[in-house]
């Protein structure tokens, strides 16, 4: 009995010793390599600042800071959204149900001075516009979509102000200020059948002030018309 109890001590030794001569071996090794790899530095000015004047205009590719889905993601979202909305009975009653407590007993804007009111009216009732059939799609699309995007065009004799829309699968990027992430100040459309891409300015209840400098010139590129956002 004795005997067998010193033989099994000294195989756990013996097994012990084993493990622990590779374990040193593998540390050695880890070593070894950590001394052949090549250390790479960033490049000079990188850490100081940015280093063109204009790269806020493009995005990392290992950041997206304003949390946007890739363009296959985007275009996957846009159909299957609406879909869930036909085919499933709970999806269609979160859209639903908030828009009939919205809408239900309908929408009417009123001003106490009878020259905004003639304003609002004219906007309302205006033969495109027509909000008394269309807000019911308009409320309804946001919340399918969580956006819309809307080209406004202003009747330069009267005044009077069309809306137009643009679809959000033709939508390929949203531009924000690059000092005010919460606030976007241009629309980029994907290339259209026309082949080309539409830069529309975002609308603002404002003047051009209230942005920075930097921020007016980024805006000027937005040439193609203005645009009211949703999201």
């Amino acid at each position: 009995m004795f005997g067998s109890k010193k033989r099994k001590a000294k195989q756990e030794a013996e097994f012990a010793a084993k493990i622990a001569a590779i374990v040193t071996e593998i540390i050695a090794t880890k070593n070894s390599a950590n001394e052949n790899t090549t250390t790479f530095k960033e490049a000079a000015g990188a850490m100081a600042g940015s280093i063109d004047a204009d790269d806020h205009l493009y995005s990392k590719l290992s950041d997206d800071s304003n949390r946007n889905l890739s363009g296959p993601t985007r275009v996957r979202m846009n159909k299957i959204a609406p879909y869930l909305w036909q085919s499933n009975m709970i999806a269609n009653r979160i859209i639903e149900l908030p828009l009939a407590y919205l809408l239900a007993e309908g929408v009417k804007i009123t001003n106490d001075d009878e020259d905004y009111q003639a304003v609002i009216d004219a906007f309302w009732n205006h033969p495109i516009n027509n909000m008394a059939i269309k807000l019911e799609k308009k409320v309804r699309e946001l919340a399918i979509f969580g956006e819309q995007f809307y080209p406004a065009f202003v009747n330069p004799l009267s005044g009077e102000v069309q809306l137009s829309y643009l679809d959000p699968a033709h939508v390929e990027e949203v531009i924000y200020d690059p000092r005010n992430p919460e606030q976007p100040v241009g629309v980029k459309t994907k290339r259209m059948s026309n082949g080309r891409h539409y830069f529309y300015k975002v609308i603002i209840n404002g003047s051009e002030s209230v942005f920075t400098k930097q921020t007016q010139r980024l805006r000027e590129g937005f040439a193609d018309g203005d645009i009211f956002t949703l999201q």
